[in-house]
């Protein structure tokens, strides 16, 4: 099975931007892909300043439009994004995205 034969769910990534009002901001969603969720370990959580069963650990392909500041929605929930790392090792680059569950 390839690597995208794993991304099973579906991530919509909301940016805050500005509205018609310039003391005013919201997030609107920029693009979605697909994706796989996996929780992330006590010591992962402990790491990124999260409770275990909070914080979570996205799989997606390269290339994706997603930054440190934006939500993301998976399923019903939204998380915000607390670190991207982008791991192009061996035949399957992809990026790693530490998600917090905070907003629920």
């Amino acid at each position: 099975m390839s690597f995208v034969g794993f991304l099973n769910k579906t991530a919509s990534v909301k940016r805050l931007t500005p509205m018609t009002d310039p003391d005013k901001s919201d997030y609107q969603t920029v693009g979605s892909f697909a994706c796989n969720l996996q929780q992330s370990t006590a010591e992962e959580a402990i790491l990124a300043g999260g409770a275990f069963g909070k914080v979570f650990k996205m799989y997606c392909q390269t290339g994706q439009n997603i930054l440190e500041s934006d939500r993301v929605a998976i399923g019903g929930i939204d998380y915000s994004v607390k670190g991207i790392k982008k791991l192009e090792m061996g035949t399957i680059p992809h990026l790693e995205i530490f998600l917090l569950d905070n907003l629920s």
